[in-house]
């Protein structure tokens, strides 16, 4: 999770991690 945070940051999530907002779309 960490991991994928750090490799994939992304400003479109303001706040929230990729991964959880990766989560959250599925």
């Amino acid at each position: 999770e960490a991991f994928y945070s750090f490799n994939r940051p992304h400003g479109a999530f303001n706040g929230k991690t990729p991964y959880k907002a990766l989560r959250e779309k599925l």
